[in-house]
């Protein structure tokens, strides 16, 4: 029973700073994505 609490407490805070950062990222990604979709639409810049 003791293996339980033991595998409870083994996600450290440490891992939620690197969570923020691919959370981050893929704002940023999708962002850049929007802009490409918009850019073969024809949304965006007339070329």
């Amino acid at each position: 029973m003791s293996t339980q609490q033991e595998s409870a407490e083994q996600p450290a805070p440490s891992e939620q700073p690197a969570e923020d950062d691919l959370d981050r990222r893929q704002e940023e990604l999708s962002a850049k994505v929007d802009q490409h979709l918009a850019l073969l639409r024809g949304e965006g810049k007339t070329q």
